[in-house]
C-alpha cells in the first residue's frame, strides 16, 4: 500500500465557483520524482469503447489483406506470419478493451445508482442488475448481448490459455483458438454488435440521468484550497 500524501488546508487556494459550476474529480498520486499530481478521473468506459473502434477499423484493414491473399493450389489461403500477428493483436486488444468498456460503464452504474454488489458476482449478473435498475429490457433476448458473450470466451481464453486453445483442428473446435476465431471473421461481426450494444446502453444511462435529474447541489464535506507538502520538482524551463 502506498504511503498518504501530506497536505495542509490553505484558504488563499480556495477559488470562488458560480452555482452550477461543473466540478471536476481529481485523482490525488504521488510521483516517485516529481511530488504531488492531480489527475483528472475520464470517463473509464469511454476511453476503451474509444480504443476498440480504433482496433476495429485496423482489423478492418488487415481482414481486406486476408481477402487479398492469393488463393493457393489447395483453394486455401496461407496467411503470412507478419498478417497473423497483426490480426491476433489487434484482435485480442479489441476484445479486451471492449470488455474492459462494459466492466467500467457497469461501474459508473453501480456508483450512480448507489448499488452495493456482492463480492465475487460475475459481470453478466452485474450488468443485468444495473440494466434493471434503469429499466432497459430485452437484453436477454437481444442478439448483441450472445455476441458481447462470445467476446468474453475470446477473452477467457487468451487470459487462461490451454492445450485446446492455442492450436485445435478437431472437428469444428477451430474457432476455441482465438487467433483462429480472429482471422475467421467472426471478431468483426461480434465487436460490432457489442459496440452497438455499449452504445445503447450509454444512452439509456443518459436518458434514465436526465429523467431522474433534481438539479445542481451542493459539495459538503470537502476542503477549500489543499496545498501539497511533498517536495516537488518544478518544470524544465523551455
Amino acid at each position: 500500500m502506498a504511503r498518504k500524501i501530506r497536505t495542509k488546508a490553505d484558504p488563499t487556494l480556495a477559488e470562488s465557483h458560480a452555482a452550477g459550476a461543473k466540478v471536476t474529480l481529481v485523482q490525488p498520486a504521488l510521483h516517485e520524482t516529481y511530488g504531488t499530481l492531480l489527475v483528472p478521473r475520464p470517463v473509464y468506459w469511454l476511453q476503451h469503447a474509444k480504443a476498440a473502434l480504433a482496433r476495429q477499423e485496423s482489423l478492418r484493414q488487415l481482414d481486406q489483406r486476408v481477402l487479398e491473399t492469393e488463393l493457393g493450389a489447395s483453394d486455401s489461403r496461407i496467411l503470412a506470419g507478419d498478417l497473423a500477428i497483426a490480426l491476433y493483436v489487434t484482435g485480442t486488444e479489441a476484445v479486451l478493451h471492449i470488455v474492459l468498456a462494459v466492466q467500467q460503464l457497469v461501474t459508473e452504474l453501480e456508483l450512480g445508482l448507489k448499488i452495493t454488489r456482492p463480492p465475487l458476482e460475475n459481470l453478466n449478473t452485474r450488468l443485468g442488475t444495473v440494466l434493471r435498475a434503469i429499466e432497459y429490457m430485452g437484453l436477454g433476448v437481444d442478439p448483441r448481448y450472445g455476441r458481447f458473450g462470445e467476446l468474453q470466451e475470446v477473452r477467457d481464453a487468451v487470459e487462461h490459455p490451454e492445450k485446446e486453445t492455442v492450436y485445435n483442428s478437431t472437428g469444428g473446435e477451430w474457432d476455441r483458438v482465438p487467433l483462429a476465431w480472429i482471422a475467421s471473421g467472426k471478431a468483426l461481426s461480434a465487436i460490432e454488435a457489442s459496440l452497438a450494444l455499449i452504445a445503447d446502453i450509454a444512452k439509456a444511462w443518459d436518458a434514465f440521468q436526465s429523467a431522474h435529474a433534481s438539479g445542481p447541489g451542493t459539495l459538503t464535506g470537502v476542503t477549500r484550497g489543499i496545498r501539497s507538502l511533498e517536495s516537488a520538482k518544478k518544470a524544465p524551463v523551455r
